[in-house]
């Protein structure tokens, strides 16, 4: 998701479409990189990752191609990448067996990662330093998913990341939408 999102923005910055795909698999295995290498779990380069991340660019790119810019495709998926991303972090984080604290901080530095390397490298104000709903969003995200797992002993990795990405895009929507 986060590799579509990458290199629909490329393209909306007239970058070409080789140089956006190749940033797009940086950008798209950066955060997952991240996540296990602090954990102790080494780098996730596998066949299965690539391919996501190679099929993600593609279809960012023909996102970009067919349904224009100023479809809200950014924005969705923007979100709902870093909601992933954090929540998968912070899921995995509490089954290794850290603290709720230290796993939803985890979680936030993991979600924000892709966004800030991507905002970098293609030499843009990061995201979630222009706008403090982003970062509030996760946050608040992580917080349910991290009361919900304990108050009703909810384990399972997708139920866990299911409910801090409902939280957050909630509070996304909410938030951009706003009266």
């Amino acid at each position: 998701m986060l590799a579509a999102c990458v290199v629909y923005r490329a393209r909306q910055y007239e970058h070409p479409v080789a140089g956006a795909v190749l940033l797009a698999c940086f950008v798209g295995l950066a955060s997952p990189s991240l996540r296990d290498v602090l954990l102790g779990q080494g780098l996730p380069l596998t066949g299965g990752m690539l391919c996501a991340v190679a099929l993600g660019a593609a279809g960012g790119a023909l996102c970009a191609r067919f349904l224009g810019y100023r479809f809200p495709f950014f924005f969705l998926s923007d979100s709902l990448s870093a909601s992933l991303t954090a929540g998968t972090a912070c899921a995995k984080a509490l089954l290794c067996g850290l603290e709720p604290l230290a796993a939803a901080l985890l979680g936030l530095l993991v979600g924000l990662c892709g966004g800030l390397v991507r905002d970098v490298a293609l030499g843009d104000t990061a995201h979630c330093l222009d706008s403090a709903d982003f970062g509030l969003a996760l946050a608040f995200g992580l917080a349910v998913q991290v009361l919900v797992s304990y108050a009703f002993w909810i384990f399972p990795l997708w139920s866990m990341v299911a409910a801090g990405c409902l939280c957050c895009m909630g509070v996304r929507l909410f938030v951009r939408y706003r009266a």
